[in-house]
């Protein structure tokens, strides 16, 4: 590995840094839990949740090698569910979907207290506090999706791994192979991420031995091959575990490796193409409503932690290059993939707020004097505040705005408001009928979450030739096809799905006129 920055366990000042960690988790989770039901259903939280749906209703879960990602979202969800005492689909709510990735959200913060003996206690409280007010992190520490568990699984990899490096002790090492395997079990993707960081790796070591007067020899001429092999073991036996729905389904575990070609091809675009600088923009600058959204000053102050490390008096060795290039390296490879979403950058910009913790620690213990000490937190303080006021914005007043970079093609409030008016009309449908829905879009989704308590819903791409529904949902140009005849016995309204997508309600006229009435 590369060399680590061992550093006393002072009596007087560790305590300190553990109580403000336990401080800034309770913070964390505070506003995390604010609200978590407020924002529509994205189209991939919903489809995630519709998997839950199936696990908890039936019993069973499926690895798709095509779609989706892996089964830990589901299966670490579970649990939170028995707790809350939601044993179906119709009880299943959205907040306690969004509990696990708020959780996932605050052990990042809980697993920097791992680092103190590594970077201190000082840089470990500021990281900290990046972490928590972030806006793209507070955005989506609150969305279902795999991301936060990924961003989770993969950092608690790296902790056990500096550890091992600061203390050897096998169970360093098994609890990296079986954070490893989980993180694979979380996203295919995660090989990118192990890419990365072995390409970085290999820098911070030849660093390293060129810094020292060493020949340089290849990095892997020091790995103990034997520990190795015990934490590959356990990595590939947790994946196989969680791939093959814990052995029920052992062809899961071949098409884990077959997955590889199908996002192979995803990895072109597929819609999400986007400009190579894209990633970049999202976490550094972007303009869009009237406000700025940038997180330049973490990515200001990770460039200075990084220089200071450089000085000859710093103790810290390679370990701030080591997570510099690695989080320079995954952007790179994010940058080239034509393919581009923004909650990509959870992973670079959690290793970014650790960087800019060593650089604000850094900064504040140059020597200088009290009041200029003083302004350089205040100032640092200052600039986190403005990082806070962004996450507000994102996350709770333009939750669902597009004027937010991270709202990815969001679902619109008006698509709730469309699910709740077709309850309403079901529940006046006359008794001796069937009160069913037909949807018939190219787009639907989240619709299937808002109807998963009706019994009666089909979902076809276009509108089969059949009796009409009582209730109709259909895009606009199915609505354009079919206007001439449901005009007849229907009455329209149109809603916005997401940006660029409109459904059409189309609702009878005998229960239109008594749900206006």
């Amino acid at each position: 590995m590369v060399d680590a920055y061992k550093t006393d366990q002072p009596s007087k000042t560790g305590w300190v840094s553990i109580v403000i960690l336990g401080m800034l988790c309770l913070a964390a989770l505070g506003v995390r839990l604010v609200q978590l039901e407020v924002r529509p259903m994205h189209t991939d939280e919903a489809v995630h949740g519709m998997f839950l749906v199936n696990l908890i209703e039936d019993g069973v879960y499926r690895y798709n090698p095509t779609e989706y990602h892996g089964a830990t979202l589901y299966y670490f969800t579970l649990p939170l569910t028995w707790i809350a005492g939601q044993r179906s689909g119709a009880a299943l709510t959205e907040s306690t979907l969004r509990l696990l990735p708020v959780l996932c959200s605050v052990a990042l913060i809980l697993l920097l207290a791992l680092w103190r003996p590594i970077l201190g206690g000082g840089a470990v409280c500021w990281a900290a506090l990046f972490t928590a007010v972030s806006p793209i992190n507070l955005y989506y520490s609150r969305y279902y999706i795999h991301e936060s568990l990924l961003v989770l699984f993969f950092f608690a990899f790296l902790t056990c791994l500096m550890r091992y490096k600061l203390k050897p002790r096998m169970g360093w090492v098994l609890a990296a192979g079986a954070f490893a395997g989980l993180a694979h079990a979380t996203k295919v993707t995660v090989v990118l991420m192990f890419a990365a960081l072995a390409a970085a790796w290999l820098l911070a070591s030849a660093y390293s031995q060129w810094r020292e007067g060493r020949a340089l020899r290849m990095a892997w001429a020091a790995i103990p091959w034997k520990l190795l092999a015990a934490g590959g073991g356990v990595a590939i036996a947790v994946s196989v575990a969680f791939h093959t729905s814990f052995f029920s389904n052992i062809q899961g575990a071949v098409e884990s490796v077959q997955t590889y070609f199908y996002f192979a091809d995803r990895a072109t675009g597929q819609g999400h193409e986007k400009p190579w600088f894209t990633h970049l923009q999202w976490i550094a600058w972007s303009r869009s409503g009237g406000f700025v959204w940038s997180e330049a000053l973490l990515l200001g102050l990770a460039c200075v932690g990084l220089g200071l490390s450089f000085r000859k008096s710093s103790r810290l060795g390679t370990v701030p290059l080591l997570l510099a290039a690695y989080a320079l390296f995954l952007l790179v490879i994010y940058s080239i993939i034509p393919y581009k979403t923004p909650w990509l950058m959870l992973g670079p910009m959690q290793i970014i707020a650790l960087l800019a913790g060593v650089g604000a620690a850094l900064l504040t213990a140059l020597p200088q004097s009290i009041w200029r000490k003083g302004f350089l937190v205040l100032a640092v303080l200052a600039g986190t505040t403005q990082l806070a006021v962004q996450a507000y914005r994102a996350a709770f007043r333009f939750a669902a705005d597009a004027r937010v970079p991270y709202c990815y093609a969001h679902t619109s409030p008006d698509a709730v408001r469309l699910a709740e008016r077709v309850q309403q009309a079901l529940l006046l449908v006359p008794e001796q009928e069937m009160q069913w829905v037909q949807v018939a879009a190219q787009e639907y989704w989240p619709l299937p979450w808002y109807f998963r308590d009706r019994e009666y819903v089909g979902y076809w791409q276009t509108l089969p030739e059949t009796q009409r529904a009582p209730v109709i949902v259909l895009d606009m140009p199915q609505s354009a096809k079919e206007e001439a005849f449901l005009r007849q016995t229907h009455t329209a309204t149109l809603a916005g799905l997401r940006p660029g997508v409109i459904l059409a309600l189309w609702i009878r006229n005998d229960i239109w006129d008594a749900l206006i009435r």
